[in-house]
């Protein structure tokens, strides 16, 4: 009898070394050139499992996104680029988000989930949760506040550091992430469950 297999799409991310610490700019060009450590390829949340030449373009944001990830001894570096219908802002600076039904509402805005374990057996209140937002606020968490009776939300009192600027249709954010609030040790290698999320108030998606 053959043994049971499945076939699978492994999404992975490199974070390129840094012998000099990204200046949080939202300028991409300090960037440094490392192969796999960009993701672009994103699909909506509503897309259906199809993998590769069989994705509808149904499946995928109407807008682009752009991620980028680098590490030096002490931080995570997160950068991202989005595509944005308009560059205008009208909404009022703060940091307030929701969902509904577990569906996002407010304004732009980009999350980043992090599993420390990668043991696959996480609760949404075990993540790491990120939240940035167009308006120029962020929220840190320890949890995804998805309702007490799906997943509670507490604070996460981690230094982030980050700058956004949006020039000619574009979104770019670049943010500093202490790796010791992750649980990495200064210098050490580690792997880290990851997730970027991105929600496109003007698109609806």
């Amino acid at each position: 009898m053959a043994a049971p297999h499945t076939t699978g799409k492994l999404a992975l991310l490199t974070c390129g070394a840094l012998t000099t610490p990204i200046v949080l700019d939202a300028d991409l060009s300090d960037w440094p050139l490392v192969e796999g450590n960009s993701a672009g390829d994103f699909l909506l949340i509503s897309a259906k499992r199809a993998v590769g030449s069989e994705r509808d373009a149904a499946d995928r944001p109407r807008r682009r996104t752009l991620a980028f990830t680098a590490r030096d001894d002490a931080n995570l570096y997160v950068a991202l680029r989005c595509e944005v219908a308009r560059t205008a802002l009208d909404e009022a600076r703060g940091n307030a988000y929701a969902y509904d039904d577990l569906i996002p509402r407010g304004g732009d805005r980009v999350e980043l989930l992090f599993d420390t374990t990668c043991d696959g057996n996480r609760f949404p209140s075990d993540l790491y949760h990120l939240v940035l937002l167009r308006t120029g606020g962020h929220v840190a968490e320890r949890g995804v506040p998805l309702g007490e009776s799906l997943a509670a939300a507490r604070p996460w009192p981690v230094d982030v550091r980050w700058q956004m600027r949006e020039k000619d249709g574009v979104w770019v954010i670049e943010t500093r992430i202490p790796l010791a609030s992750l649980g990495v040790p200064p210098g050490e290698p580690a792997i880290l469950g990851f997730n970027v999320a991105r929600f496109d108030e003007a698109e609806e998606e």
